[in-house]
C-alpha cells in the first residue's frame, strides 16, 4: 500500500487544492493552515474521520507520489474524475448537508458566491424545505 494513500480522503473531507496538501506540515494536523489562490488565510478545521489518517500521512509526498497514487486508485476503482473533483465532492457533501453556502464558501476559500453557488444543484431538497417554512 502506497505511503500517500488517505491524500484522497483528506481532500475530499477538507475541499484543500492538490499544492496545499503538499505543503501540510505536522502543525496542520487538527487545523488546515493554508493561503487561497487570493493570498488570504483560511483556517479549516479537520473532520474527525480524517484527523487518523492525518496523522499518518508522510507530510511532504511529492506531487509526483501523489499523482501516481491516484491514478492507481482511480484505476483500480475504474472511475474517471480529476483530482480537482474532490473539492468539488467536499462542497456537494457540505451543500447536501445544509451547510449555508456563505459557510461553504469560506471553508473553500471562494472569492465570489457564484463559483459556490454552481453546487446548489446538487442539493434541490433544500428548496422543498425552505417552502415548507412558510405558513
Amino acid at each position: 500500500m502506497p505511503a500517500t494513500r488517505g491524500y484522497e480522503l483528506l481532500a475530499a473531507y477538507t475541499g484543500i487544492r492538490r499544492s496545499h496538501l503538499l505543503r501540510l506540515t505536522q502543525k496542520d494536523v487538527n487545523l488546515l493552515d493554508r493561503t487561497s489562490k487570493t493570498r488570504t488565510l483560511q483556517m479549516v478545521p479537520i473532520h474527525p474521520a480524517v484527523a487518523p489518517i492525518v496523522r499518518r500521512l508522510p507530510l511532504g509526498a511529492s506531487d509526483s507520489q501523489v499523482t501516481q497514487d491516484w491514478n492507481q486508485a482511480r484505476e483500480k476503482l475504474g472511475i474517471d474524475c480529476r483530482w480537482h473533483d474532490l473539492r468539488h465532492t467536499c462542497a456537494s457533501w457540505l451543500v447536501q448537508a445544509g451547510v449555508p453556502l456563505h459557510t461553504v464558501a469560506e471553508i473553500l476559500g471562494h472569492s465570489s458566491m457564484a463559483v459556490t453557488k454552481r453546487y446548489v444543484h446538487l442539493a434541490p431538497k433544500h428548496l422543498a424545505d425552505a417552502m415548507a417554512k412558510l405558513r
